[in-house]
């Protein structure tokens, strides 16, 4: 039998192995198993995705059915077998697969029969014989059973050969933990730090100097005001109507205001001339506005994503903002074409 990975032993390694579920999900969907079926391919690369995002209560036969294949809220799922089909289309294919792939990979994805939610289990578990109709041990993330009273709990010896077979499920189900609790921190910091800005609010004006290309690296803010109902204005300099109060300005430019230099508060002085970055910054004495430079439209739209993705979203930013302090988030395209991320003040 192949030896059993080590338990993570911190979030980070958590991280680690979610990438390794993502690889492996781009090595299937260029499989042959896969590449002939774009529909199988989608299908699958939405449910994992939105079960690694944590949103588990997503992957309900309706909201795939809405989410993924475009129909309207009047979908009946009891009248329309699309999303069914698909589900075991995608079974059939991944049987396939892994019947004709070895297990190289760190993880196997399944999905299992009566569900939708994927589940990931180690490669090792591949080595053990199982029935035909296996499946890995489904991704939970409810709360378990309730453990008993330690009176009466009566002690039982569990068979050495069962507790091995058990350990690749174990591992599977505590990566799952892992990652889940991870993902919940970024989301809930995420969503403290945009309702600390939208909510409540009415618009967002969004000024754009110069107004050039970079007004599409913004798409991602966009979308987080209209999740709150805010309208987004763009490409005006005018003051708003409402109530600063009730505005959220958002103002992006190539290079850092001048009155900044002298601001010893301030880390990063950005002058336009930095290739492949972008920063934000935010001020405790201007609380309602959100300062963007970038001279790098795919930068920006890096830093938006960021700002609105809750696997990407930095925790430190938030609790920086929490705390009123001057805080700024930078990324940056390394020699090696890595995007980085950098923000002051550092958290502990």
């Amino acid at each position: 039998m192949a030896a059993i990975p080590a338990l993570p032993r911190s979030f980070e390694e958590a991280s680690r192995l979610s990438f390794e579920v993502e690889k492996e999900l781009e090595s299937i969907c260029q499989s042959p198993f896969f590449r002939s079926s774009k529909r199988s391919c989608e299908f699958l690369r939405y449910v994992v995705r939105v079960a690694l995002d944590g949103r588990i209560d997503s992957l309900k036969e309706r909201s795939i059915g809405i989410d993924l294949l475009g129909r309207d809220t009047s979908y009946d799922p009891s009248s329309d077998a699309t999303v069914r089909v698909r589900a075991n289309e995608v079974r059939k294919r991944l049987a396939s697969y892994y019947n004709a792939t070895p297990a190289f990979a760190a993880f196997r994805i399944g999905l299992p029969v009566g569900g939708y939610v994927p589940c990931f289990a180690p490669s090792d578990a591949a080595s053990v014989p199982h029935p035909a109709n296996w499946t890995p041990t489904p991704f939970q993330l409810a709360s378990g059973p309730t453990l008993p009273d330690s009176q009466s709990v009566q002690p039982r010896t569990t068979p050495l050969g069962t507790l091995v077979l058990m350990r690749p499920s174990v591992l599977a189900l505590l990566v799952c933990a892992l990652l889940l609790r991870q993902q919940l921190e970024s989301r809930d910091d995420l969503q403290r730090f945009w309702d600390h800005f939208l909510s409540g609010r009415t618009s967002v004006q969004l000024t754009v100097d110069p107004s050039d290309s970079l007004e599409t690296g913004l798409y991602p803010l966009v979308w987080m005001a209209g999740h709150y109902g805010v309208e987004a204005i763009t490409g005006t300099t005018e003051p708003m109507e409402e109530s600063p109060t009730q505005v959220v300005s958002i103002r992006v430019a190539h290079s850092s205001p001048a009155s900044w230099h002298a601001d010893a508060d301030l880390h990063w002085q950005f002058s336009g001339q930095e290739p492949h970055t972008a920063l934000l910054t935010i001020l405790p004495e201007d609380p309602g506005t959100l300062y963007l430079q970038s001279s790098d439209k795919e930068a920006l739209r890096r830093l938006c994503e960021e700002l609105t993705l809750p696997r990407q979203f930095p925790n430190s930013l938030w609790r920086s903002v929490s705390n009123e302090k001057h805080t700024q988030l930078r990324i940056h395209q390394d020699a090696s074409g890595h995007w980085r991320d950098e923000i002051w003040p550092q958290q502990p």
